[in-house]
């Protein structure tokens, strides 16, 4: 593009079709950045006012695509052009000298004008400034420099002046046009313009009624007496508190304000400042509502009013931990339900007996929910929240909450993928160096080394990592991982949502013999693998979104049928199958949920073990092991609602239904990582309540995910699907 050219114009297409909604984004290094939407006809002008010829990035994003980027260039093609570089806020001539606009505040202009064109400019230049937003004035906006000569710079004069409206007392955008002109030509630059303002909050009011204050010390403000407040003033806005000073008025019913005023002086954004204490002395009664108001005011003659009252909030309820990480911990509560609520205020002490300390002196306002960052791995804390009025009252602490931080991320971790995904991940060791490689679906399948990189470059794009495969579009469920050709190698195995495809890869990213194979919809369960039919060769079983579950042998074939659908039940499976002998004759069923709230077990041949009605939903993945001393096999699942069932796997002899068990007060069934005595779940680390946990594990050359090994006696539940695996 030319170097007068005001913008230019893109065209953006994705597989030969017009892409609406493409990001372009257009930059000059020092010089100018811009960013511009495509419309329905894959159009966009962006208008780009760079200070000099030469190299510019280009780089345009469709959605579902990989990203383009490229290099243009700007030509210059006039005797003299003006280009407006650095322009910026240089408030230390009549402002705060923190090189930002603030609501309120008058200011310089910074930056320089460049002739950045081929010959000297036609005589001096003139430089005018005008405001394009109505939150701007500018009180001096014509200025002049000498002549410029080709590729020379003249920096903005001071005379430029212009001042950020206090109101409205908000953050906020505005913008400033500059017209740059000399006797042969003008150049014109429109600039936006950030403003930034204070937002003050009460964040406490230090209420005193000791002896000392004047008071009898029992907490609350009584009829006669005298009380003290230091009220402490917080700026959760954007830009700087300038001068600020309180002052308490409009006294409710028989209340006498002794001392009015007090000056904190400046507050920088996401500070606090606490004043003097103040008296206050009640009448003969307490009013029941306001006592008096609060008005804190700036220097820009901004206002900011709290009612303050005698109640304290509620407490905050529920506690508890919604995100651990190696460095950060997010917790979570039940909101406050009060109108007057501001905010919360949390505190934190490690889980050493020490004293709980603020964490948060300008209260965590909107969402009950903060997130503790900075923290070191493996580290446990103690955590306690208060409600906040906007009166400043305090509430009473909550319960304690102990959580603690995780292991450190290892190096090259966490990676991205190109879409959110459902998609567990699958661990496999695909080159036998003891070092699993990492599986997941996503918008396709993606295989990482353990330490973040490719394992093979599978869609050959340098800029992506992980890519395996680009058979397979949109993978919501877990891979899994199984040798099923005896060659001790893994292969992996997938299904697909958008192709209604299932396909299996070996370990170097070639297709495996007879695959893909397609069914009749979208795949949302995952594939689980073991031998159904006892010819001692892995099978894979896999359950679809309408109502078939699909079962096919190693090498692609179906082990029934012509289509691979080995059993047709009532509502679909998004529910993952589990694969294990049940009743120990050594012969492996299928067991498997629907939509429609059955439960199946059944043999290979499609002949029905069971099926259990447990009403409602149930996507969740069925997990086989002993519960119960000395018997077979039983089967849990996560029924709708939250609640965990488990069942005998036969039931008892001649019953083709199965039993419910219920949990008693001799079992372990606390569930992990929840608060102490807040529910009943099984733990699954026992299963048959040995006293010796039992160990998932993965034996060399089996299949992945294939046997859950009884450590002290050596008997394992087969059950193929690889751990964690499942939607």
């Amino acid at each position: 593009m030319a170097l007068s050219a005001p913008s230019f114009s893109v065209t953006v297409l994705a597989s030969g079709a017009p892409a609406e909604s493409a990001l372009v984004v257009a930059w000059k290094q020092g010089e100018e950045y811009r960013v511009a939407f495509t419309d329905a006809a894959g159009h966009a002008t962006v208008p780009f006012h760079p200070g000099s010829t030469g190299k510019f990035s280009f780089a345009v994003t469709v959605p579902g695509n990989l990203p383009f980027l490229d290099s243009l260039t700007v030509t210059a093609d006039a005797p003299a052009h003006f280009a407006l570089r650095n322009f910026g806020v240089r408030d230390s001539i009549g402002g705060d000298g923190d090189r930002v606009a603030d609501a309120g505040e008058t200011f310089a202009l910074a930056g320089s004008v460049k002739n950045a064109g081929t010959a000297a400019s036609s005589g001096g230049i003139s430089i005018a400034v005008l405001a394009l937003t109505p939150g701007l004035s500018v009180t001096q906006g014509v200025a002049r420099l000498p002549a410029l000569a080709a590729g020379a710079e003249g920096v903005l004069p001071d005379s430029l002046r212009v001042r950020a409206l206090a109101i409205p007392g908000t953050a906020r955008a505005e913008g400033l046009r500059v017209i740059v002109t000399d006797a042969a030509r003008s150049d014109t630059t429109d600039v936006p313009l950030a403003v930034s303002a204070a937002s003050l909050l009460l964040a406490a009011n230090g209420f005193d009624d000791s002896p000392a204050a004047g008071g009898n010390g029992n907490g609350i403000l009584d009829p006669n007496e005298t009380v003290r407040y230091r009220f402490t003033i917080a700026d959760e806005g954007s830009g700087l508190g300038r001068g600020i000073s309180v002052h308490l008025r409009n006294p409710g019913a028989a209340v006498t304000i002794l001392d009015s005023t007090a000056t904190l002086g400046d507050l920088q954004p996401g500070s606090t400042a606490t004043t003097v204490a103040l008296r206050v002395r009640a009448g003969s009664s307490v009013p029941a509502g306001a006592l008096f108001q609060v008005r804190a005011d700036d220097a820009y003659f901004h206002s900011w009013s709290f009612a303050v009252d005698a109640v304290r909030p509620g407490t905050p309820a529920n506690l508890r931990t919604v995100i651990p990480g190696f460095d950060r911990i997010t917790i979570g509560w039940d909101a406050v339900s009060a109108s007057d609520v501001a905010g919360y205020r949390v505190y934190r002490a490690p889980d050493d007996g020490s004293a709980l300390t603020l964490l948060t002196p300008v209260p965590v306002r909107r969402v009950p929910s903060f997130e503790d960052q900075g923290l070191p791995p493996l580290t446990r804390y103690r955590y306690a929240a208060t409600a906040v009025d906007s009166g400043g009252n305090e509430g009473p602490g909550s319960s304690e909450l102990i959580a603690s931080t995780g292991p450190p991320a290892l190096a090259g971790w966490p990676v991205l993928v190109g879409e959110p995904t459902s998609s567990s991940v699958c661990l496999a060791d695909l080159d036998g160096d003891q070092k699993p490689e990492v599986i997941v679906g996503a918008e396709y399948l993606y295989v990482f080394r353990p330490n973040g990189t490719d394992w093979v470059n599978g869609d050959q794009d340098v800029v992506t990592t992980g890519i395996f495969s680009t058979l397979l579009h949109h993978i919501p469920s877990s891979p899994a991982a199984a040798d099923l050709d005896g060659d001790g190698i893994p292969e992996i195995i997938a299904a697909s949502w958008n192709d209604s495809s299932v396909a299996v890869w070996r370990a170097n990213g070639t297709l495996f013999p007879g695959w893909p194979r397609k069914g009749a919809a979208p795949f949302w369960s995952a594939p689980s693998v073991g031998d159904i039919d006892g010819d001692g060769a892995p099978d894979i079983v896999v359950g679809s979104n309408t109502n078939k579950l699909y079962a096919w042998h190693a090498n692609g074939t179906p082990v029934r049928g012509t289509s691979g659908v080995l059993f047709t039940p009532q509502g679909s499976v998004i529910s993952s199958p589990a694969i294990a002998d049940l009743n120990g004759d050594g012969v492996r069923e299928i067991v498997f949920g629907t939509s429609s709230g059955h439960v199946y077990a059944i043999h290979a041949d499609s002949s029905i073990v069971w099926d259990f009605f447990a009403s409602g939903l149930t996507s969740s993945s069925p997990a086989v092991g002993s519960l119960i001393p000395g018997g077979g096999l039983e089967v849990t699942r996560r029924g709708r609602g939250g609640n965990r069932r488990a069942r005998d796997g036969v039931g008892p002899a001649g019953e083709r239904a199965p039993r419910i068990l219920e949990p008693d007060s001799r079992r372990r069934d606390r569930g992990v990582g929840r608060r102490r005595g807040s529910g009943r779940e099984w733990n699954a680390r026992d299963p048959d309540r040995s006293g010796r946990p039992e160990t998932p594990r993965v034996p060399r050359g089996r299949h992945a995910g294939e046997r859950l090994s009884d450590r002290d006696r050596g008997r394992g539940a087969r059950n193929s699907r690889d751990l964690g695996s499942g939607p």
